[in-house]
């Protein structure tokens, strides 16, 4: 299942990427780990990089916004790409060198919430299961689901 795309998505998947704030300066992906994954999704016309020196979270911000404009599915892929990149180096684990920290995944948890899906503890993204919600919640989610589909995403 394709995951949605919105800009509050885009923004917490850069700071995600950001590895400005980290003590050691350097985080995974590398940027030729994300030039494989913006060349995989059918990105790389979007990258800015190809003009010049940007950090990671300003490269991913700008090719996933120009993805929510052009090509929803390919941005879908990009983030799905993404977020399992650093989910399999151990950005998602405190005790790893990599983790991103936590503002920056539960800022993730709660964009994906909004679109009815949920982020768990480990990185894996997945669509709310519609049965074990009840109330308000089950009516976000079916909400979400609607907005989703008039887009077409």
């Amino acid at each position: 299942m394709p995951l949605p795309i919105n800009d509050a998505i885009i923004a917490a998947v850069a700071k995600l990427i950001n590895d400005s704030k980290s003590p050691t300066g350097h985080r995974e992906p590398t940027h030729s780990e994300i030039d494989f994954y913006v060349g995989r999704a059918g990105l790389s016309h979007s990258d800015p990089a190809k003009q010049g020196a940007v950090g990671k979270a300003k490269r991913v911000r700008t090719i996933l916004s120009q993805a929510l404009s052009d090509n929803e599915a390919a941005g879908s892929k990009l983030i799905k790409a993404l977020i399992s990149k650093v989910r399999s180096c151990g950005g998602f684990r405190e005790t790893s060198s990599n983790y991103v920290g936590r503002e920056a995944i539960e800022n993730l948890a709660a964009a994906f919430d909004v679109e009815g899906f949920a982020l768990s503890a480990d990185g894996t993204v997945g669509p709310k299961v519609l049965g074990a919600l009840q109330g308000a919640e089950m009516t976000a989610a079916l909400r979400a689901y609607a907005a989703r589909a008039q887009r077409g995403a």
